[in-house]
């Protein structure tokens, strides 16, 4: 049973969650940042939150596929690959029509014309959702800074998209503005978000892997799950993990000291493993 459940975890897929999604944007869109320095993967998880204020009845699969939105365009990845990680097709379709290939030759313009004539109504809630974070107004200020006339220019095109889309999609223009004018501060979230990853709580999967979650706002353990190597002793994400760590009968909560021993544990077993013999003596 202990087996199954390890070799269950660390193989094959598993349906994804939101907190799951979460993780994996983190994953592939490292080392990438906003104009503002920022890491890059706040950006999709302020367009999920759009997303839930414009529509609030939004399934699992819009704000998935919203958290997703980029990661065709900027992370190297297309739709067989998020196929693979067990996405929906109509959340795969969503991210698709809002993903413009470097090749793709049309003018902005026409790219909302055709997410319009798309019908697909939970990817212009995504593209407004987009829009919305694009028109903060922090980034507008910081963009006015560096560059005045690109600003203007921008800010021109993400108000016209929003004013097709939202008619198309059957929401009110006038509300998605003032949800923009009174956007949180982008500091705000961001404090929030490095609060949150420095909280962890720790368990042993089938009594013999060891998990770091980092927990949510409401105390549940979610986003991330670390194991450490067997061959350095570092801890490495494992995403793989989140859906099933709380749901397993075999996961026990311990504490920091036990998961730090069992870390050691495990790096000095494998190290053991990879030594040479000693060679006999005489």
């Amino acid at each position: 049973m202990q087996q199954n459940i390890v070799s269950d975890v660390f193989g094959g897929a598993v349906e994804p969650t939101v907190s799951y999604t979460i993780g994996l944007i983190k994953q592939l869109h490292e080392g990438q940042t906003d104009q503002s320095g920022n890491p890059y993967a706040t950006h999709p998880q302020r367009v999920a939150d759009n997303v839930r204020r414009i529509f609030p009845e939004a399934s699992d699969d819009i704000i998935m596929a919203a958290l997703l939105h980029d990661t065709i365009e900027d992370c190297d990845i297309d739709e067989e690959y998020l196929r693979q990680k067990g996405y929906s097709e109509n959340c795969i379709a969503m991210v698709s029509l809002v993903t413009k290939p470097s090749n793709d030759q049309r003018s902005y313009d026409d790219v909302i014309d055709d997410l319009v004539a798309s019908d697909n109504h939970g990817a212009m809630i995504i593209k407004i959702a987009d829009n919305m974070d694009n028109l903060h107004p922090e980034r507008i200020r910081e963009l006015t800074a560096l560059d005045s006339a690109k600003a203007a220019r921008l800010a021109k095109r993400y108000h016209g998209s929003i004013e097709k889309l939202s008619v198309a999609a059957g929401l009110d223009k006038g509300r998605i503005m003032s949800i923009i004018e009174g956007a949180p501060s982008l500091n705000q979230r961001n404090t929030k978000m490095e609060t949150k990853e420095a909280e962890y709580k720790y368990y042993l999967l089938g009594y013999t892997v060891p998990v770091r979650t980092t927990l949510g706002p409401s105390g549940i353990a979610e986003i991330d799950a670390f194991y450490p190597d067997k061959n350095t002793g570092k801890l490495e994400r494992n995403i793989e993990l989140v859906s099933r760590i709380l749901d397993s009968d075999e996961v026990e909560e311990i504490t920091k000291e036990d998961f730090e021993g069992r870390c050691a544990q495990i790096f000095a077993e494998k190290k053991s493993d990879l030594e040479p013999p000693p060679e006999p003596s005489g």
